[in-house]
């Protein structure tokens, strides 16, 4: 599959996990296709092969093993291969996010509703997304801390 075809296929693939966690968060489809191990994974596997094909199609005075100057990193994206990794790890990281953000909202009790805003703006903007959610979490719960969730008392945890 060429790369241009594998980017629009993940860009617009990756929609239906976001509406899934947006609109069905506690159906089944969601919580074994989107709320488990699986797309993560696979998305990092893939991640994982274009980044090494990319780093070895650029040779040894790459940009990769020069110092960390925004014009290397520049140059790496030039390369096609470490361009779509890159693309890759935002969506998996802002999925992640997204998935933190259903489930922390769920123990703090905001509703659904409330945070489709944060998370239209999580796939399309990432940290935008988090600060808006953030704000509103801290306006209905006054609660700042991330270590002092509530206890979800239907799930074990383990110390």
């Amino acid at each position: 599959m060429p790369l241009q075809s594998l980017f629009e296929w993940l860009t617009y693939g990756m929609l239906v996990p976001w509406a899934l966690i947006a609109f069905a968060p506690n159906w089944r489809v969601t919580k074994i296709a989107v709320q488990t191990v699986f797309l993560p994974g696979i998305l990092s596997a893939l991640y994982a092969w274009l980044f090494i094909v990319g780093l070895n199609s650029v040779g040894e005075n790459s940009a990769a093993e020069s110092m960390p100057l925004m014009e290397n990193i520049r140059a790496n994206f030039d390369n096609d291969h470490i361009l779509l990794a890159a693309w890759i790890h935002y969506l998996v990281f802002d999925l992640m996010v997204g998935l933190w953000i259903v489930g922390d909202a769920r123990r703090y009790g905001v509703y659904q509703v409330l945070i489709w805003p944060s998370l239209a703006l999580t796939y399309a903007a990432g940290p935008l997304g988090l600060l808006i959610y953030l704000a509103t979490r801290l306006f209905f719960t006054r609660e700042i801390s991330f270590m002092d969730a509530p206890v979800d008392l239907k799930h074990k945890t383990h110390a």
